[in-house]
């Protein structure tokens, strides 16, 4: 058994990103998806930390799986259709929907 703290975040993402959660409809954006994560991940591990209170203290690769798990609540219903015509929007609909 490997204790994940110590080997910090990443290894979670790209579980998330090579395992069965990851929609179909986005594997042509993983480069893109990967991107927002790292860029988004550090800023949200650190409003956990010093801006916001935990009731029960979780771990860095917790914190990032429960972020990929809300992004993929968020991105279900546009996610659903595997058609590329239908989903030729999706690229920007990232960048816009997760632009804080």
């Amino acid at each position: 058994m490997i204790y994940l703290e110590s080997l910090s975040w990443r290894p979670q993402l790209t579980s998330y990103i090579n395992g069965e959660e990851f929609y179909p409809a986005l594997k042509e954006f993983v480069k893109e998806f990967e991107a927002l994560i790292i860029w988004i991940a550090d800023a949200c591990i650190d409003h956990v930390r010093h801006v916001s209170k935990e009731l029960v203290p979780t771990g860095n690769s917790n914190l990032i799986r429960s972020l990929l798990c809300w992004v993929s609540m968020l991105m279900h219903e546009h996610c659903l259709d595997e058609e590329a015509s239908k989903n030729k929007h999706l690229k920007h609909w990232l960048i816009v929907k997760f632009n804080f």
